[in-house]
């Protein structure tokens, strides 16, 4: 550090490389918010820890040796998903997600309970009644829209106490839809939290699902339908593939750029004067600012003049002579020259351009330095 600079080059360096790793942080966590947002309170889901949530149900399968996932993009997973319905869910996405699971393993699970935050702690909730009878044939309704119908087809009752069609409480059955390994239990309280309270309860729920399940697969619980939809944005765009790549290429060249500007690479370039020494150079610069100010095609007819004194002088014109006088006696110096004097002077102080002045100039200063070597 000195005295002209308040923070050494190192600091300022550090500071830059934080701002821009937050900055970058910032922006990922600002893209991808949406997808991390949890499951409103309340709601009967994988991840809900209330009395109507499957926590306990996720612990206690890991407890008991399953391998068991929360993810919220299941609707093409080949292992068996476990789907908790909740009556705040989109019917149409309950539609949507059945259809992509026809023939796959899955358990749907109805609600049995509404619920209510408690006063005292609105993290947990409390019963407030039965789950209306219209909720839960909406769901079963939208499951069956999903599920294509078969000639023949009919719902088999696992349990006993459930017919098929009916989903009044307090029906405890599980029923396999008759589509693949497709599975609908209409009472949560076998598998939720507050069932799981009973150790008899809790050991049912642990062979319900190994039952359902086929093989050693992983057990997967969906969290998507609790949540919203996930919609694609600029942001991801640029962070996903295909244009991931792009992304980092520009990244890196602008780090190229910043260390570019940090750290010079040769050395330090001297400005040139803006007037160089010598006439050459004044010459040169007087002849850029007349090119600039559009006088130079008028220098034919004085630089003319110029040469023709020159003439005289080199050539030992008599005293005196001025004028046409004098480019008759030049002209009476060219001998057999196709060209005389005047012809050579005439075009130079007619040209209209530098180019065409330029030439005749030099034709003319040639005739001169001729005719002294003549001499």
């Amino acid at each position: 550090m000195t005295d002209h600079q308040p923070f050494a080059a190192r600091t300022v360096a550090w500071i830059i490389a934080a701002g821009f790793i937050a900055f970058a942080a910032f922006f990922v966590l600002a893209s991808y918010a949406p997808d991390f947002r949890s499951s409103p309170p309340g709601a009967a889901v994988a991840d809900g820890k209330a009395g109507n949530g499957y926590a306990g149900l996720v612990e206690l399968l890991r407890l008991s040796g399953e391998e068991v996932d929360l993810v919220r993009h299941v609707w093409s997973d080949e292992n068996l998903v476990v789907i908790p319905l909740d009556e705040t869910m989109e019917l149409d996405r309950i539609t949507d997600m059945a259809a992509e699971r026809t023939y796959w393993p899955t358990l749907y699970i109805l609600p049995k309970w509404t619920v209510a935050p408690l006063p005292t702690n609105p993290r947990f909730v409390q019963k407030t009644g039965m789950m209306p009878l219209k909720t839960r044939q909406a769901m079963r309704a939208a499951i069956d829209r999903g599920l294509p119908r078969y000639d023949g087809a009919e719902d088999a009752v696992v349990e006993e106490g459930f017919a098929p069609g009916s989903l009044t409480p307090p029906d405890s059955a599980l029923t396999h839809l008759g589509h693949g390994s497709n599975w609908l239990l209409a009472d949560a309280d076998l598998l939720n939290n507050a069932g799981l309270a009973d150790a008899a309860t809790a050991a049912r729920a642990v062979a319900l699902i190994r039952g359902i399940n086929e093989g050693d697969a992983p057990i997967v619980f969906d969290l998507s339908l609790a949540r919203a939809p996930t919609s694609p944005s600029l942001a991801k765009l640029v962070l996903e593939p295909p244009f991931l790549a792009l992304t980092l290429c520009l990244v890196i060249a602008a780090l190229f750029a910043y260390l570019s500007g940090v750290a010079r690479f040769g050395p330090a370039l001297v400005r040139e004067r803006a007037l160089r020494f010598g006439k050459t150079a004044l010459a040169d610069a007087t002849a850029r600012l007349m090119r600039r100010g559009g006088r130079i095609g008028r220098l034919g007819e004085r630089y003319g003049e110029a040469l023709k004194q020159r003439a005289a002088t080199r050539l030992h014109a008599p005293a005196g002579m001025s004028g046409d006088a004098l480019i008759h006696w030049l002209d009476m110096r060219d001998g057999k020259d196709a060209r005389s004097f005047s012809d050579r002077l005439s075009h130079l102080q007619n040209a209209t351009n530098e180019h065409d002045m330029i030439d005749a100039g030099r034709d003319l200063h040639r005739w001169i330095e001729g005719k002294i070597r003549e001499d």
